[in-house]
């Protein structure tokens, strides 16, 4: 009953994943025609800022939950335990508010968020996030997914809803308020419910105990978390810094498209990854290996596709201004094709408890992509950031592959089939760049590709099968 419990959970969580993260896609067409580039700019630079202060100001406590579960397991007293955390968010708007206020004025960090109004609202949003991430955390544990997916539900289309209202009439003249304040709101809403429905529970009273659990364990894990945070958001921050909100607009476009790649990749994960530690409990390490590359050449045929749609894509989602984006998705969807092959091996780290490699190879990446982002983007602008991007996820994969490789003697990838595919992928991304408008070259050598990927993936499928029928031949004459 449990199992299948949670089957219908992940499955709900996965579809509704899906369909929200969907219906956000298709609303950029929506925001891009009626937001100048500069504008769009501007709520993506808050919308980073607001990703990173959510993970320092919520404290990561979210993720202390599944253990609190079996930590705090009397009656009510999980309950008791989510309530009391609850004071900690208000602290944290406190010193929140103090401290970027503060930073914002002797540093000037907030170019394009330099009003007062922005700042505080940017603390509080970041603060009911993290919030909204705890509630969350909390309904899981009881398999709640319907509850999630009704709660996400509203929050995106009634901001889609809001800000689209407020972008045309009562901020027409400043349209990036009227984004921020339409997302800003609903999730107002939504926090009222929360804490509503919490403190109904149990009330919202602090207790040493349970603090010190959740801050204890949740502490160590907000480095990671924010590394992957800066992988994703830095480079908007540092354009911005160097360039402005316009060119910020023209490369947020370009990262909100090729995050389908990124939830593709995400989801297949989910499914990847519990096959992948049933057949390592049983040491069927091989299995892994051969399955590894059709698995692999699956994705490299939903990758090649979309890098040759690239251009497409941002014709459609957009109007002329953000043409210049259709450069950029090509390069950073290629980067989020390496976050794939990181993501295919990682594992065997999680299965043997070395959790402190990921966070190692997650901080150097995120390092390595600040610093190259400093040095290059005021020499060639947002297009650097792209470059940089992938660079860092090409890093973070070898960093993996090799540590897999020679720590624990395992072969994660078969070498040459995988060298081909990033060369396939590295093939359709150049013709995608050179030959933007040359609709029967660009899709006539990706259906080459994918043809190959096909032929490829086919013989290795049946050169494995035959192996098999072998042995079982050579076991029955014996």
């Amino acid at each position: 009953m449990g199992e299948s419990k949670a089957l219908t959970a992940g499955i709900g969580y996965t579809i509704g994943n899906l369909l929200i993260k969907g219906i956000v896609f298709f609303s950029l067409p929506i925001f891009t025609r009626i937001l100048s580039p500069e504008d769009y700019g501007i709520v993506n630079t808050y919308t980073a800022y607001n990703a990173i202060f959510c993970m320092v100001l919520g404290l990561s406590l979210h993720t202390s939950f599944r253990a609190a579960k079996l930590k705090f397991a009397g009656e009510g007293e999980l309950d008791r335990y989510t309530s009391s955390l609850l004071p900690i968010y208000l602290i944290g708007i406190v010193i929140g508010i103090f401290f970027l206020k503060k930073i914002s004025v002797e540093f000037a960090l907030f170019q394009g968020l330099s009003s007062d109004l922005l700042i505080y609202l940017l603390v509080i949003d970041a603060a009911f996030t993290g919030l909204l991430h705890l509630y969350n955390a909390r309904i899981s544990l009881d398999y709640q997914y319907k509850k999630y997916l009704w709660m996400s539900l509203f929050l995106t289309s009634a901001s889609m809803v809001l800000s689209v209202f407020f972008i045309l009439f009562p901020f027409s003249d400043q349209r990036y308020m009227g984004r921020i304040w339409g997302g800003f709101l609903p999730l107002l809403c939504l926090i009222c419910y929360i804490v509503y429905t919490l403190i109904k529970k149990a009330p919202a009273i602090p207790n040493y105990r349970f603090w010190r659990f959740g801050i204890f364990y949740s502490l160590p894990l907000i480095p990671h978390g924010l590394a992957l945070v800066l992988m994703g958001q830095c480079d908007r921050i540092m354009i911005q810094h160097f360039n402005g909100a316009y060119d910020v607009g023209i490369y947020s476009l370009a990262a909100n498209v090729s995050i389908i790649l990124l939830v593709i990749s995400q989801s297949l994960d989910s499914s990847w990854g519990v096959w992948f530690f049933e057949k390592m409990s049983h040491q069927r390490i091989e299995d892994i290996y051969h399955k590894s590359s059709e698995y692999i050449a699956l994705f490299t045929a939903v990758g090649v596709l979309l890098i040759a749609a690239a251009p497409d894509i941002i014709r459609i989602m957009s109007s002329g201004e953000y043409w210049a984006a259709k450069d950029v998705v090509i390069v950073l969807l290629w980067g989020n094709y390496f976050s794939f092959l990181y993501l295919s091996i990682v594992h065997y780290e999680y299965f043997y408890n070395k959790t402190y490699l990921v966070l190692i190879g997650t901080v150097l990446s995120a390092t390595l992509n600040v610093g190259l982002n400093y040095y290059t983007i005021p020499l060639y602008g947002y297009m650097a950031a792209a470059y940089t991007t992938l660079v860092s996820y090409v890093l973070n994969f070898l960093f993996h592959y090799v540590i897999i490789f020679f720590l624990y003697k395992h072969r994660p990838l078969n070498v040459y089939t995988t060298f081909l595919y990033i060369f396939y992928t590295a093939i359709a991304g150049s013709i995608s760049l050179l030959y933007q408008n040359e609709y029967v070259l660009r899709y006539g050598i990706v259906m080459i590709i994918l043809l190959l990927v096909y032929r490829m993936n086919y013989i290795s499928v049946n050169t494995k099968w035959k192996k098999i029928l072998m042995r079982y031949k050579n076991r029955g004459v014996q």
